[in-house]
């Protein structure tokens, strides 16, 4: 059955906004929420192919799912939202932008400890392999749920491969190939690939088979 993707898109933000509005009145209950449409805007910018609402979507989806497990739910989910919302293929700034833009967003209406959190988490996600056990907070949901994707069926995991290379299509085939191989074989080569225990047990045997078929 073909499913038309603007109804799924419609879905999407239909679960993207009831999250939204779910951090809001948790984080600051006696504000409005912010606009949400500015976010969901640079995630359709034409650039992006994987980090698109599709990858918020996904993302979103593990934090309803795990939330119960986080000590501080909304702000995990807040720094979902606004981890890719830069995002240039050609730069190595994305993160930092990203929570640039966050703080930028939000400076006026969180308080200084809960964005300043937030931002550090959206820095994370830029070295999935940094050392981040002596962490005391929620940084390993943040990070886990982003690399969720490779755990993913054949079939996503696939189409997560061809969204990843049109975003890439400016480097030439030959270093592409060579180059993603690498990452990805570092990452199954990786001792623990995910951080928390959830994600761990669940999702890692999948992720790293996944990983070693390429």
């Amino acid at each position: 059955m073909v499913i038309d993707t603007q109804i799924l898109d419609e879905v999407w933000q239909q679960v993207l906004d009831e999250v939204w509005q779910q951090v809001w009145l948790t984080l600051a209950p006696t504000h409005s929420a912010p606009d949400l449409h500015r976010v969901l805007h640079a995630y359709a910018e034409p650039q992006r192919h994987y980090h698109t609402v599709q990858h918020l979507h996904e993302c979103l989806s593990w934090w309803q799912r795990c939330q119960t497990m986080m000590q501080r739910p909304a702000e995990v989910a807040l720094a979902l939202f606004y981890h890719d919302v830069v995002y240039d293929p050609k730069r190595s700034d994305n993160e930092l932008k990203s929570a640039q833009l966050m703080l930028s967003h939000v400076h006026d209406i969180l308080p200084q400890d809960s964005a300043e959190r937030i931002y550090r988490w959206i820095l994370a996600t830029a070295h999935h392999g940094a050392d981040t056990r002596l962490e005391p907070d929620d940084v390993h949901w943040v990070l886990d749920i982003d690399l969720g994707i490779l755990s993913a069926d054949a079939e996503r995991f696939q189409e997560y491969e061809r969204q990843i290379r049109m975003e890439y299509r400016h480097v030439p085939q030959l270093i592409y190939r060579c180059k993603r191989r690498q990452v990805l074989r570092t990452f199954a080569q990786t001792e623990r690939l995910y951080r928390t225990d959830y994600f761990h047990t669940h999702l890692e045997r999948p992720a790293k088979a996944n990983l070693l078929a390429i």
